[in-house]
């Protein structure tokens, strides 16, 4: 590598093959070459969502009680309930 791209590395801490494979990236790509492969997900937005799977599950189990079924037990009429 050049000169210049040793004195980035230092400047950033980063490793010289990182550095040639976001450069690889951006030639093929150009800036889209650089963005994340993946989506991100807001971390408030996934404490929300858990959120609202474990109320689910707990409206679900408190469902269940109230129609006489248990979790876990086998459910002679299904079409009745899904518990």
């Amino acid at each position: 590598m050049r000169d210049g791209h040793a004195e980035t590395c230092r400047k950033y801490n980063l490793s010289p093959s990182l550095l040639r494979k976001w450069r690889l990236k951006y030639l093929s790509k150009g800036r889209e070459g650089l963005k994340d492969s993946y989506p991100r997900v807001d971390p408030q937005l996934r404490a929300l969502e858990e959120e609202n799977e474990r109320l689910n599950g707990t409206a679900h189990a408190a469902n269940c009680s109230k129609t006489g079924f248990r979790i876990g037990t086998a459910v002679a009429d299904h079409s009745r309930a899904s518990c």
